[in-house]
């Protein structure tokens, strides 16, 4: 009889290891709990410093916080915290409320949010070696 449980792993890796933490981040400053470095490593399986210290500076690019010193929610960032997408995104739909193009805005948002169906299938040599047809 076949065991597929022989072929997986015990335990999948924690989804914080594995995720952006852009949207956690936000979350963590809009609940008040403290600064995010501090706070993410208190739980079970803390991710790595290096994914929180690239969360932190890409929220800074965004806008979303404010400088090193005073790790604090800018006032888009108060915005971005409430909206359940991916912090750029939803910058652009802020941003494009503001100047009266929201329809084209949540178009590309839409778009930006989902892999591409046209991107080709990446398949390793040995395989487009077997499936080569002359």
């Amino acid at each position: 009889m076949y065991e597929y449980t022989s072929l997986m792993r015990p335990f999948s890796k924690p989804e914080i290891t594995r995720v952006a933490l852009d949207e956690l981040v936000l979350q963590i400053h809009l609940l008040k709990l403290g600064p995010a470095a501090a706070f993410l490593q208190k739980v079970l399986d803390p991710p790595p410093p290096a994914a929180v210290a690239a969360a932190l500076a890409s929220l800074r690019e965004v806008g979303a916080l404010g400088s090193q010193q005073a790790e604090r929610l800018t006032p888009l960032g108060q915005h971005l915290a409430l909206l359940p997408l991916d912090p750029r995104l939803g910058k652009l739909l802020v941003l494009g409320c503001i100047f009266g193009v929201l329809a084209t805005c949540c178009t590309i948002a839409a778009t930006m949010s989902f892999k591409s169906p046209f991107r080709e299938l990446q398949l390793d040599a040995e395989v487009c070696n077997q499936l080569q047809v002359w």
